[in-house]
């Protein structure tokens, strides 16, 4: 399937219909290339190895937390052909009244994107990225990204812990991963 095909096709979600993405909590996140293509390094040694355009990626990461305070990075990778992110989304109303609450949520209409939520810190990062790749002109930025990006819950301590140890040990099972690719 060419680009512009691509372009054409309606992509379907995989968030979870009536899930709330701004709600506190934990999330897991993995955001891949388009055609899942190795851009950002090299896995040598077990290690992953950041090229210039990983480190582009490493920097916009850092920054997009700096910006979003409601949001806390806890373990993450970026591999030559996806990012893996573990995310705290904190409660963004603590100190609100109910009534308040209660009020901005209704306010929100679907398929509207929360400006604090999941979603709104991906597109945001994504597009940063593409943003100063496109600005060093290195790459053509609107093909770093898939459309899509995948999330997990994170519904307990115990899948946090499996969690953690899988983005840790991802670069020492690489030839394994379903994501690797030698493009």
């Amino acid at each position: 399937m060419n680009r512009e095909h691509r372009k054409l096709v309606k992509v379907r979600s995989n968030r979870l219909q009536d899930y709330d993405y701004a709600k506190p909590g934990a999330y897991f996140i993995t955001i891949c290339t388009l055609d899942r293509v190795c851009m950002f390094g090299k896995v040598v040694s077990d290690k992953m190895r950041l090229n210039f355009l990983g480190e582009v990626v490493k920097e916009e990461l850092f920054r997009s937390f700096e910006i979003r305070k409601e949001l806390l990075l806890d373990e993450w990778i970026i591999m030559p052909n996806h990012v893996h992110l573990i995310v705290f989304l904190n409660d963004l109303y603590y100190g609100m009244d109910t009534n308040e609450k209660d009020r901005r949520f209704e306010a929100r209409k679907k398929p509207y994107r929360s400006p604090k939520s999941i979603s709104t810190f991906v597109s945001g990062f994504k597009g940063a990225v593409s943003r100063r790749l496109n600005k060093i002109k290195c790459v053509d930025a609107t093909s770093v990204w898939q459309t899509n990006y995948n999330d997990r819950i994170i519904g307990c301590d115990y899948e946090l812990e499996i969690k953690r140890n899988y983005i840790i040990e991802n670069p020492i099972r690489w030839c394994q991963d379903e994501l690797y690719s030698e493009k």
